[in-house]
């Protein structure tokens, strides 16, 4: 309805306001840290919507985003975080990180389809 709409023209605006700040002052900290924060609440929250959205409705049309989200998440999303850590270190565990990153991103996207 209604309150939906708004509530999507008010998620689309703060998108818009973090890009456009990023986009403003790349050098800031603080925009950097509004960036990758939203980022990830984003990414936690798109799976949760998907469940949220199978559960109630009970349609299977939102499980397979769902799970491509969950996947995305696990496999490429927190890999990416941890990489941060491990930059220049040339171990297992970094190219363990590299090679769920460079698989997962085509696979959910795979999945997407």
């Amino acid at each position: 309805g209604n309150k939906r709409f708004w509530l999507l023209i008010i998620a689309f605006a703060w998108i818009l306001a973090v890009v456009f700040f990023v986009w403003i002052h790349p050098e800031m900290t603080v925009v950097v840290i509004i960036e990758q924060a939203s980022g990830i609440m984003l990414d936690f929250a798109m799976p949760m919507m998907f469940f949220n959205m199978y559960w109630l409705q009970g349609k299977e049309f939102y499980a397979r985003p769902f799970w491509a989200h969950s996947i995305h998440i696990v496999f490429t999303i927190i890999p990416l975080v941890l990489a941060n850590f491990f930059v220049g270190n040339n171990s297992w565990f970094s190219a363990g990180l590299e090679f769920a990153v460079y698989v997962s991103a085509p696979v959910t996207h795979v999945l997407y389809c």
